[in-house]
């Protein structure tokens, strides 16, 4: 999954990271904390269930952003039987740094979807086609883009509204 030139960009990342944490107590404080961290997601994370049941009630397939939430509001009823299904991993521990997470986009945490050639876009990329990266893991495509949302421009909604497509 990952080269040589990728391990050692991550040790760099990560012994930079320490030796920023470092600064401010001990270096032995700084891997204490880290493997604090990583225990805590660790624990945060539920099993995989060992027992699939022969009837569910809800079954959401995509443990992103929106399925997990769903999952969470729909299992606070007691009486629900959900199951969340996701075809990625577990979430690792550098996930959540965001110069790293980026780096997810060259491996298996992501589909590897490309748009459709473009006569106006995506001129510089190979058969004039941009990667389009979406999530393979628990946590979605928000894991691969740094966490970040970004909000549509207003005046894009008011044109497709205009063309017929009122939305919600």
């Amino acid at each position: 999954m990952w080269g040589a030139f990728s391990k050692r960009f991550f040790c760099f990342i990560m012994l930079g990271l320490l030796s920023c944490e470092a600064r401010r107590g001990t270096f032995t404080e700084a891997i204490a904390g880290m493997l604090r961290d990583m225990e805590e997601l660790r624990r945060g994370e539920p099993p995989d269930a060992r027992v699939i049941r022969p009837q569910y009630d809800f079954v959401i397939v995509g443990a992103g952003t929106a399925g997990c939430l769903l999952a969470n509001r729909l299992t606070e009823v007691k009486k629900f039987k959900v199951l969340l299904v996701e075809a990625g991993d577990r979430e690792q521990s550098f996930m959540d740094v965001p110069v790293l997470a980026t780096l997810l986009q060259f491996t298996d945490a992501n589909w590897h979807y490309y748009t459709e050639p473009q006569k106006s876009g995506c001129v510089g990329m190979k058969g004039g086609r941009c990667a389009w990266p979406r999530g393979r893991v628990v946590g979605g495509s928000s894991v691969l883009h740094s966490m970040m949302h970004t909000r549509g421009n207003r005046r894009d909604y008011d044109r497709w509204a205009a063309a017929g497509n009122p939305g919600k």
